[in-house]
C-alpha cells in the first residue's frame, strides 16, 4: 500500500470597504504538505517523507472610476523543505527553502453589466536562503507574466473568469535557460442559494 500523505491547511481572510467602491483585500494561509515519491525533487535514497511547510500572505487594493476597474496586489510565499532521512543518515533540505515576491496589476474595462474584459501584468522575484544549492548552481530568479481575459457575472448566480497569457522567468545561474510558457486560468462560482454556494478553479 502506497504510505499516507497528510496534508493541513488554514486560512484567514478579509475585506476593509473603504469610500465608495474601493475596497482592500486581506489574506493569510497555512499549508502542511509531504514530498510525494513521484516529485522529481525528492531526495534520493530518503526513507521518510519530509514536510514542506507553506506561509501564504497577500494584501490586494480593488476600486473602480466609472466603468474603469483597476486592482494593485502584493505577494508573499514562504515554503521551508525539511530534512529528509535515508536510514541514520540526515539529508539536508535547507538550501530549497525560499521566498516568493510578487506585484500584480490589472485594469479591465465594463463593456455592459456583468461582462469586464481586462489585462494584467505581474512581476516576481524567488529568493533562495542559499545562494546556490547542493550542486553550486543559484536557483533565485525574477520574472513577469502578462495576462488577458474576462470576468463575467450572472448576479448572483454566477460568477466567473477567465484569461491566457504568457510567463516568463529567468534564473540567476547562467548555465540554466530561462523558463517560457504559455498560461491558462479560470474560476467559477455558482450560488443557487443565498446558503450554498460551488466553485471551480484551474490553473496552469
Amino acid at each position: 500500500a502506497a504510505p499516507d500523505n497528510p496534508t493541513a491547511e488554514a486560512k484567514v481572510a478579509g475585506r476593509l470597504d473603504l469610500a465608495d467602491r474601493w475596497t482592500v483585500d486581506l489574506s493569510s494561509a497555512y499549508q502542511y504538505s509531504q514530498q510525494s515519491v513521484s516529485d522529481p525533487n525528492f531526495p534520493v535514497g530518503a526513507t521518510d517523507n519530509p514536510g514542506v511547510d507553506t506561509f501564504d500572505t497577500a494584501v490586494g487594493i480593488n476600486g473602480a472610476l466609472g466603468r474603469n476597474e483597476f486592482t494593485f496586489a502584493t505577494r508573499a510565499i514562504r515554503t521551508m523543505y525539511d530534512n529528509a532521512e535515508a536510514g541514520n543518515v540526515v539529508i539536508d533540505q535547507q538550501y530549497r527553502n525560499n521566498w516568493l515576491y510578487s506585484e500584480r496589476l490589472r485594469y479591465g474595462f465594463e463593456l455592459s453589466p456583468g461582462f469586464t474584459p481586462f489585462i494584467e501584468g505581474e512581476l516576481f522575484q524567488r529568493a533562495y536562503d542559499d545562494g546556490t544549492d547542493n550542486n553550486g548552481i543559484a536557483r533565485s530568479s525574477r520574472g513577469y507574466a502578462v495576462r488577458a481575459g474576462v470576468t463575467f457575472e450572472d448576479a448572483p448566480i454566477w460568477k466567473g473568469e477567465i484569461a491566457i497569457g504568457t510567463r516568463q522567468e529567468k534564473l540567476d545561474d547562467p548555465s540554466l535557460a530561462a523558463l517560457r510558457a504559455l498560461t491558462g486560468d479560470g474560476s467559477l462560482a455558482w450560488s443557487p442559494t443565498e446558503l450554498t454556494t460551488g466553485t471551480t478553479d484551474f490553473s496552469t
